[in-house]
């Protein structure tokens, strides 16, 4: 089965004094049963930098920017977030790392379910001999 990875374009509204972007679920290739917030981050972090065997995830930049570096079927694409009304899905099983965060990124992280360090690896080999590539 080919995994996705796919870059999603999110309903902005102009509101009086802000601008609004629409999680629309009917849109969102899963319903989100967990989400989080990450931000502060230090100079130079790498976040994810693994795989979820069993949770799809949908990331999106809501403050600032950052960029996420994918593999899938062996071949690595990169992505840059700068905006909350560009988000990224990430299908289960595709290795995943967030990485040149500004100093005002906040990524929020839409989960298919519950994240678990059971579902979670890091171990890059462990990952290219699961899927038979080569890197």
């Amino acid at each position: 089965m080919d995994k996705s990875v796919e870059v999603l374009q999110l309903k902005g509204f102009q509101g009086d004094k802000m601008k609004i972007a629409q999680l629309a679920f009917p849109g969102l290739p899963f319903i989100p049963v967990f989400s989080a917030v990450h931000f502060d981050f230090e100079p130079g972090a790498i976040m994810g930098f693994g795989v979820f065997w069993n949770t799809s995830q949908v990331i999106m930049c809501i403050s600032g920017s950052c960029m996420v570096k994918t593999l899938k079927g062996g071949q690595s694409e990169v992505f840059n977030l700068t905006s909350p009304l560009n988000a990224l899905y990430i299908e289960q099983g595709i290795w995943f790392e967030l990485f040149n965060f500004s100093d005002n990124a906040s990524v929020q992280i839409l989960y298919s379910r519950n994240p678990s360090e059971a579902d979670f690896s890091s171990d890059f080999n462990e990952y290219l001999n699961k899927n038979n590539f080569t890197y």
